[in-house]
């Protein structure tokens, strides 16, 4: 028999059944265990419940611990414990009860329990496993806890995990992906995150899983339906660029298996190609031609749209200059009449940068050492651009004394009179700047080729 479940993956849609998820609920209590050791690990003896149940609870059951004192006989081997272990099952309301034991002896250890029904007749379930380390207790209790699943939930194993119909990508890379195991639990749920994680290998259009009973449990086979890969990439619409232009932005070549993610990435890189130019309004679709031998032509369609223009430059907080002086220093301008003909209203990010720069100078030059510009800020309104610039102008210093100190190889007076910063009215950076590489010069014609000269 062939039991099958699956799921056809379009477009990144997945749909579930919420059937596939219904279960019976079944709920447990768990005793404190015995602890049979010549050391005392008398910590085991709830840890090792509160382990159990923590799984039992992962898995679906409903923990219920008694609310009331209760005693117990020494061994358990007794059928008097064993109906004791059953009464108080039934009055907490439980279906299932756990007991059991943890036998220590020198470094070897073995873990022992039973679980019967509340109403059932028949002797209890046994439960063993045993390992050595106590590192590797943890470990050893959660097989012996999936056991108990198994027979709680009538669950089976998985025996093997089986990959039909990929020939481009290997099963290996496949199953690494998989979380599921031969020998784990067979759970549909974790079925359904191994199909998600597959799928989101980006290779694939369809995935099924199937599940039949083998001899040793279910035998789980993943059928895949391989995406096409791309043959050729055509672009449409395109003026502004050439072909060969926007294919060379993009990261998506032929022979490469086709992916909604590389689509849409590669979409922006085509959008992004346009802005560069100021076409803020592109918008780029795609279609796919579907070709024998599972290919498929890959066709990116633009519709450019109209250019975007600088439509106003904005200041805010000048009050020494105006608008016009400030834009005076600018490369990058407002739209005019001919700017269809002219770059005129071109928003080119380098020049913004450099104008920024040109503006603080500008402002420093004038007396404003503390004005500062800040970075411009760009808003598209459909087809225009508005930038608006922030500036905190300071206060204006006028020139006072000026003076020349240090290793003079000329009068005080024939270097001053040299400099031109002493008949500037207000501070002027840029004079200064010149300044400092004529008195440079004047003292490299005299062999003084290292020295420094700073303004204080």
């Amino acid at each position: 028999m062939v039991k099958r479940f699956g799921l056809l993956l379009i477009t990144s849609i997945f749909f579930f059944s919420n059937a596939v998820y219904s279960m019976e609920t079944i709920s447990v209590t768990v005793l404190p265990f015995k602890i049979y050791s010549q050391k005392d690990f008398s910590y085991l003896k709830t840890e090792i419940p509160s382990l159990i149940k923590n799984q039992l609870k992962q898995e679906g059951a409903v923990i219920i611990d008694p609310e009331f004192k209760y005693d117990f006989p020494d061994s358990m081997e007794t059928e008097k414990y064993a109906l004791r272990a059953k009464n108080l099952a039934i009055k907490t309301g439980a279906d299932f009860v756990i007991w059991g034991s943890l036998t220590l002896v020198d470094d070897k250890f073995s873990i022992d329990a039973r679980m019967t029904g509340s109403y059932e007749e028949k002797e209890p379930d046994l439960f063993s496993v045993k390992g050595e380390g106590l590192e590797n207790l943890t470990t050893a209790l959660k097989k012996l806890t999936g056991d108990v699943v198994l027979k709680l939930f009538k669950r089976e194993r998985v025996a093997k995990i089986l990959i039909e119909g990929n020939r481009r990508i290997e099963s290996d890379a496949i199953k690494r992906i998989i979380k599921t195991k031969p020998g784990d639990i067979y759970l549909v749920r974790s079925l359904s995150k191994d199909l998600k994680a597959v799928y989101s290998m980006g290779y694939f259009e369809d995935i099924r899983i199937e599940a039949e009973n083998g001899p040793d449990g279910k035998i789980i086979i993943f059928k895949l339906k391989e995406k096409p890969t791309i043959r050729e990439i055509h672009i449409k619409g395109n003026i502004i660029y050439e072909d060969d232009e926007i294919k060379e932005a993009l990261n998506i070549k032929t022979g490469s298996i086709l992916s909604s993610s590389g689509i849409k990435s590669n979409i922006k890189r085509i959008e992004e190609l346009y802005k560069d130019k100021n076409y803020h309004n592109v918008k780029v679709t795609y279609d796919l031609i579907k070709n024998k031998q599972n290919q498929a032509d890959l066709e990116f369609l633009i519709n450019e749209g109209e250019k975007v223009r600088i439509k106003e430059i904005l200041f805010e907080g000048n009050s020494a200059f105006t608008s016009k002086e400030l834009k005076k220093q600018m490369k990058t301008s407002e739209k005019g009449f001919f700017s269809w003909l002219t770059s005129s209203g071109d928003l080119k990010t380098e020049d913004l940068s450099q104008d920024i720069a040109n503006l603080t100078a500008f402002y420093h030059n004038n007396g404003y050492i503390q004005a500062r510009v800040g970075e411009p800020q760009i808003s598209y309104k459909g087809n225009f651009i508005e930038i608006r610039i922030k500036i905190s102008e300071g206060l204006r210093f006028k020139v006072g004394k000026v003076d020349i100190e240090g290793d003079l190889i000329l009068s005080k007076k024939e270097l001053l009179e040299k400099i031109k910063i002493t008949r500037e009215e207000f501070y002027n950076r840029e004079v200064i700047r010149k300044d400092i590489l004529l008195l440079t010069d004047i003292y490299s014609d005299e062999g003084y080729a290292y020295a420094d000269i700073l303004p204080r």
